[in-house]
């Protein structure tokens, strides 16, 4: 058998960036620069193109992170989460009346609708929340000394820290007081509490704060050893229509505290007169929008939605199915992964970056010393002119 004959066609290696630099040497200064700059510009262009990617990536794992584990929030199921109360409520009321927002949209609020906010860090919406409650709506804020305490100011409740000398605590610890029902009135055999304490013999706080108000109707208070009460929980009637509760301590309902028999009851009276409420409603409707923790604030109540608000409620919306993505789709650790080569790139391409700048630096400089040189030898073979007076001067 003959051996085949042909031609066979061989690639042509990458040129290093060590051999590049070594053939723009011999280029004119000028365009060696222009060169260069156009490489470092298209490196700095796909560099911003990997930051970016790298930056939407981090931003989704870390966001969804950060929710996950942050206290009071309702996808966190471990021990200071509300996962938990958030499932107590679904089923209450039913999984379609329950929101669980990270964003409030006070435009979206109506009369019959009831708010529940815990722990708030930011300022609250004063405006826009009485409105809220003199229109008839339903708002529930579970905060110690935290940033609640201002809007409580508006009707006059004060907030302070919870007496160290309760008459009963668990485990002797003061901070974690039991606190009882409040009876309202006491007839001969009879004594009135409140509805939304029904079936609740104690409930187990978890250094708690107090109320301080005039005249108000108390649900819980600590008992202290020097007689006094300090109360945990209260109501009030707005305007005649809105309903305003204060609760003292948000991790009254936290997943561990929730073991608790009268902590759970008191979680569970709450969405059960909240569905009273609404059943006695001609239109039988009202929803429960639950807000923890870090959560943004857009709109104004009983206004229509202007366009930065509707931009804002699409950027939402947005922002969820990314979650849903990550939530359906690619588990957490794929995006890790993810992220992770990202990152990696990104090194590869800045080290790649830093070491053409340094040849570019040494081509630079060998090229001036190359010139200074040829400079050097073109001055001592060419000797200077010597002037001479002129004769005539």
């Amino acid at each position: 058998m003959g051996a085949k004959t042909g031609t066979s066609v061989t690639k042509k290696p990458t040129p290093s960036v060590a051999s590049y630099f070594a053939k723009a040497s011999l280029e004119s200064p000028r365009k060696r620069k222009q060169r260069a700059k156009r490489i470092l510009a298209e490196r700095r262009l796909g560099l911003t193109r990997i930051g970016l990617c790298l930056t939407i990536s981090l931003t989704i794992s870390l966001a969804q992170a950060s929710q996950d584990g942050e206290a009071f929030s309702t996808a966190n199921d471990d021990w200071d989460g509300y996962s938990q109360l958030a499932r107590i409520a679904q089923e209450e009321l039913g999984a379609h009346r329950v929101h669980l927002l990270g964003e409030l949209d006070y435009s979206k609020l109506r009369p019959n609708d009831t708010l529940l906010i815990a722990a708030p860090q930011g300022e609250l919406n004063h405006i826009a929340l009485i409105k809220f409650l003199q229109s008839g709506g339903r708002l529930i804020i579970a905060d110690d000394i935290g940033k609640a305490s201002k809007f409580l100011e508006e009707f006059k409740i004060g907030t302070r820290q919870a007496p160290m000398n309760p008459v009963r605590a668990l485990l002797d610890n003061p901070s974690l007081a039991l606190a009882t029902p409040t009876i309202l009135s006491s007839a001969p055999g009879k004594e009135m509490r409140h509805p939304l304490v029904h079936g609740i013999a104690e409930v187990v706080t978890n250094h708690s704060g107090a109320f301080q108000h005039p005249s108000l109707s108390s649900l819980l208070a600590i008992k202290t050893e020097d007689g006094e009460r300090a109360d945990i929980a209260i109501s009030a009637i707005i305007a005649g229509k809105g309903r305003l509760i204060a609760i003292a301590d948000p991790s009254l309902f936290i997943n561990f505290m929730l073991r608790y028999p009268g902590n759970r009851q008191f979680a569970k009276n709450l969405f059960i007169q909240i569905k009273a409420e609404i059943s006695a409603q001609p239109a039988s409707s009202g929803d429960l929008y639950l807000c923890t923790g870090n959560f943004l604030q857009v709109g104004s109540f009983g206004s229509e939605p202007s366009l930065r608000q509707l931009l804002q409620s699409q950027l939402q919306e947005l922002k969820k199915e990314l979650q849903k993505i990550q939530g359906q789709g690619l588990p957490a650790q794929a995006y890790q992964v993810a992220t992770t080569l990202l990152a990696i790139l990104l090194l590869s391409q800045l080290l790649r970056l830093r070491d053409i700048r340094v040849l570019w630096k040494r081509s630079t400089h060998a090229s001036k010393s190359k010139q200074k040189i040829i400079q050097q030898n073109q001055t001592k073979d060419v000797p200077k002119k010597r002037l001479k007076k002129p004769f005539f001067a």
